[in-house]
């Protein structure tokens, strides 16, 4: 059964305020968050636009803290599965939108809110940030703004990601510092081309993670600090096997080769087991990908027939936007230069063409999922070691290639 149309309310100021005065003020003070340059908004009056950089699921309500007005967060439809949660991001005027895939029902929310003067909470690049420096940026997202002809003011998280990258579940103790800037006023935006708009908003919103880092060193202290980096990190820089690395309390280590480093409380690698090849992860995750579009360009010219990558015991569900997602097998899945093969236990090979997959994304807790023929399917394994942006990316690299496209997406 197809979930009910979901209809954007006028946020409830009685629980945006209760929101701010529990959870955000919660967070504020959990996280040792700091804002600057906070006129910026509280003179802006509305309607006016948000663009932040995103690093953690709980960007928009540490935000929300320091904005006066509810924010009408532009959310991701997954979130709006269940029936309580349909409920709770109604109170707050979340507006549902598919991952990557074009929605003019999104769109006909914004213009809405625009309407009721609103402040409309855009994250432009789409995810959250992998590596710690900002992502593509979604051009759709610059003719939305010529389109809304309103302010934009961007908020620029800095120390989130290394207060709780987005590969591991535990936080740091450390500090994040919000900057607010003014990106556009209304008569820029009415002037200026959408080109303009977009490289304004490029520079507004980019942030190296590593790069503050180096010039602030801020302790952020933690156990198990790189528990999990094997779910950004799929490549072993000295034996260049794919699969390889694990972690263990604060090593990084490759099982094939035995080369290891080890994170400290800075967020940067140091010498372990052989030479210290990267300094961040950041650094590590921009060489594999350009290892792995050099070996996958290798093995097209080659046509040879052996999967490119393979992983076991993986659950399948499908579904469409914000329904319910029902499961349908379990499987072992490979990924071929032209295909992606899900082999299910009971009910044979399901083929999906890498051509014709649509909006590959990393949902939350880690999960693979993407549109084909107009139907949205999910992996993910019930064990934590599975990494699905090296799929993400995988498919990503591959549809570059087989389209001749110079997208930089998949690079970050």
């Amino acid at each position: 059964m197809s979930a009910k149309p979901f209809r954007v309310r006028r946020a409830s100021r009685y629980f945006n305020r209760f929101l701010k005065l529990t959870l955000g003020r919660f967070l504020v003070g959990l996280y040792n968050v700091t804002a600057t340059n906070l006129d910026v908004v509280r003179k802006q009056p509305g309607p006016y636009v948000l663009l932040p950089n995103h690093y953690t699921t709980w960007d928009p309500f540490i935000l929300g803290y320091f904005i006066p007005s509810p924010v009408y967060n532009v959310t991701s439809d997954v979130q709006f599965r269940s029936t309580v949660m349909r409920m709770l991001l109604g109170l707050v005027g979340s507006i549902p939108k598919s991952k990557v895939i074009p929605d003019l029902a999104t769109v006909k929310h914004i213009l809405a809110i625009k309407n009721r003067n609103g402040v409309i909470g855009i994250y432009p690049e789409g995810r959250r940030s992998w590596d710690g420096h900002t992502s593509h940026i979604l051009f759709s997202t610059a003719k939305l703004i010529k389109l809304l002809k309103i302010p934009v003011v961007s908020p620029i998280f800095k120390g989130a990601y290394l207060s709780l990258p987005r590969w591991s579940r535990r936080r740091r103790r450390g500090r994040i510092i919000i900057d607010f800037k003014r990106t556009l006023t209304a008569l820029e935006v009415r002037e200026l081309s959408v080109e303009d708009i977009y490289g304004r908003i490029v520079e507004s919103i980019a942030h190296d993670e590593y790069e503050f880092q180096r010039r602030q060193a801020i302790p952020y202290r933690g156990r198990r600090l790189a528990e999990h980096l094997e779910l950004v990190l799929f490549v072993c820089p000295a034996c260049q096997r794919v699969g390889t690395m694990k972690s263990a309390a604060r090593l990084f280590f490759c099982t094939a080769c035995r080369y290891m480093v080890c994170m400290n409380e800075l967020g940067f690698f140091e010498k372990g087991r052989g030479e210290l090849r990267f300094e961040t992860v950041r650094a590590w995750n921009l060489w594999q990908l350009d290892w792995l579009k050099a070996s996958f360009s290798d093995r097209l010219e080659s046509g040879r027939e052996e999967p490119l990558l393979a992983d076991e015991s993986l659950l399948l569900l499908s579904g469409f936007r914000a329904r319910p997602l029902r499961r349908l097998h379990f499987g072992d899945m490979s990924l071929f230069s032209d295909r992606i093969e899900f082999d299910t236990l009971i009910r044979g090979t399901l083929v999906f063409p890498i051509r014709e997959i649509e909006g590959v994304n990393v949902q939350i807790r880690e999960r693979l999922e993407f549109y084909f023929r107009n139907v949205l399917y999910r992996f993910h394994s019930g064990r934590r070691v599975v990494s699905a942006y090296k799929w993400m990316t995988a498919i990503q690299i591959l549809q570059q290639l087989l389209t001749g496209s110079s997208s930089s997406e998949a690079a970050t």
